[in-house]
């Protein structure tokens, strides 16, 4: 994953004037995939890039928060052809120990990006993250998700709301 981010890196920057739908569709999927990673270097670099997306308008902030809420609450999958039938829930924290530890990744992630900057942190503000940070603080059963989450949570509510993160 590395090797392909630089390689987007590269081909962003020598068309940096001239960037097509499908180049910008790429960047957000790689930044997707990247928000998931164990990899430390790579998440600050990704928290980086998230900055400089926001600043451009695209809605990277919205696709982490939905990938966050996903690997927190489930997606729910739909039946066909079964009238009456009630949906089936795919993941989530309480079912996939991989998707708890997503929603930690992801928390963390979000509070590097929001640590990065005054603009990065009213954009956490402006994207309602809130909500997730809440949702994660109020998850039942709470054994389902890492102890870091939580932490994580009051850590990344704390920087979008106080006006000196850095004094804690």
């Amino acid at each position: 994953a590395t090797a392909q981010a630089l390689g987007l890196i590269e081909l962003v920057n020598s068309r940096r004037e001239r960037l097509s739908l499908d180049d910008v569709g790429e960047l957000l999927a790689l930044v997707a995939e990247c928000a998931l990673t164990s990899d430390a270097f790579l998440h600050l670099c990704t928290a980086k890039v998230m900055e400089k997306l926001t600043a451009a308008g695209l809605p990277i902030l919205d696709l982490i928060r939905r990938l966050a809420e996903a690997a927190l609450n489930g997606v729910v999958m739909e039946t066909e052809g079964r009238e009456g039938a009630e949906d089936n829930i795919s993941g989530g924290a309480t079912r996939d120990t991989r998707d708890a530890r997503a929603v930690s990744r992801l928390l963390l992630l979000l509070a590097h990006f929001g640590a990065l900057s005054n603009t990065a942190r009213l954009a956490l503000t402006e994207h309602s993250l809130e909500t997730l940070c809440q949702s994660v603080l109020a998850h039942s059963p709470a054994t389902s998700l890492p102890p870091m989450a939580f932490s994580q949570s009051i850590r990344l509510l704390s920087l979008m709301f106080t006006s000196n993160p850095s004094g804690h």
